[in-house]
């Protein structure tokens, strides 16, 4: 067995080698001149059951936070030194790790990625083929949110809220509510406080 993760440098190459292995892609972003990037290289990444799972069930990019910062912002959704994301082929980011992490919580950000992209997938899908079905994608939007997909679940709370019809049913109430309140979460975790607290607002106007 490696001693060490197999990490790739070039991102077009390591989505191209998801595809081909059907596996989920990591890739994580640090900046050399970050003492929590080395300790998280140091520490995390040498763990002989991090370096055993990491090699056998995903493909692996260790790319430049700074030389790739217009990659780092459309997948993270901000700018900054350190994150990971978890990709399927399609690059789309299934779960998102900001920051450092010490082993235990990196072993279990690989664990919730695998076991949540099933029925992820299965949700993505049925909001694909029904693009106005503003369940479908609420229900999409809350399966995001779930894994910490945070600028995924942002982007599709909206495209939810944005289905709902003038007249709104009692289910349909609820599900628009609920995705004011997701969305509410994500912005002020973004430091949006002004219009989370409108979604917030909205939200109780339908469900007080």
């Amino acid at each position: 067995m490696s001693d060490a993760i197999a990490w790739q440098s070039d991102y077009v190459a390591a989505v191209g080698a998801a595809r081909q292995g059907n596996l989920l892609l990591v890739v994580h972003f640090a900046s050399a001149d970050r003492p929590i990037c080395r300790v998280m290289a140091d520490e995390t990444f040498s763990l002989a059951e991090v370096v055993r799972r990491s090699n056998a069930r995903f493909i692996n990019v260790k790319l430049d936070a700074n030389e790739r910062a217009d990659l780092f912002e459309r997948l993270v959704g901000d700018r900054g030194a350190l994150a990971t994301c978890i990709l399927d082929a399609s690059e789309d980011v299934i779960s998102m790790l900001p920051g450092f992490a010490d082993a235990r919580r990196y072993l279990e950000f690989l664990d919730h990625a695998e076991t949540g992209y099933a029925p992820l997938l299965l949700l993505r899908n049925v909001a694909r083929k029904h693009r106005s079905d503003l369940f479908a994608m609420a229900r999409l939007a809350r399966s995001y949110d779930a894994l910490g997909s945070q600028r995924r679940a942002e982007e599709t709370y909206r495209a939810a809220i944005a289905l709902a019809p003038a007249r709104l049913g009692a289910d349909a109430r609820d599900a628009v509510a609920a995705s004011r309140e997701g969305l509410a979460r994500i912005l002020v975790a973004r430091g949006k406080s002004v219009e989370a607290r409108e979604q917030l607002e909205k939200a109780r106007e339908l469900d007080p």
